[in-house]
């Protein structure tokens, strides 16, 4: 059995995972901005959008590495509550998007990029929202209840 962490250790990965999942939130809309811009203009730097796209790739796998460290080292468990599933459903399929936007900015598809940050902003921003669900729950011991 793995050492749960306490409550410093939970804040500590508790901030780097909002962290990341704030960078990649923040990528994806960049990149929704400058592939509108492109739609619009009809000129884009797409290599700028390339790196972002990779940044934001990069963020989500560390974003979704610091869930499964929380199953592993705190009590909550990987999917304690319906919420929790909701949660890892969103952003799995963001992961999705985010993998196909490299592809896209490869490609210099400006309206295939505008969908996929789209989708990106609007699932993580639900994701947000439901992590925050969850951290006020949790504070007012709500759901979820610890595993034993």
């Amino acid at each position: 059995m793995l050492p749960k962490l306490k409550d410093r250790g939970i804040w500590g990965l508790t901030f780097v995972h909002k962290l990341t999942g704030l960078a990649w939130l923040i990528g994806a809309g960049a990149i929704l901005w400058l592939a509108a811009t492109a739609l619009a203009s009809g000129e884009a730097d797409y290599d700028l959008i390339s790196r972002l796209a990779r940044i934001g790739s990069t963020a989500s796998v560390i974003t979704m590495a610091l869930g499964v460290a929380y199953h592993l080292f705190t009590v909550w468990g990987f999917a304690g509550s319906r919420v929790l599933w909701l949660k890892w459903a969103l952003y799995l399929v963001a992961v999705s998007a985010s993998g196909y936007t490299i592809r896209a900015a490869r490609e210099a598809d400006a309206g295939l990029l505008v969908a996929l940050a789209a989708v990106q902003v609007v699932l993580l921003a639900a994701a947000m929202g439901s992590g925050v669900y969850l951290e006020l729950g949790r504070k007012a011991g709500r759901l979820p209840r610890p595993r034993a």
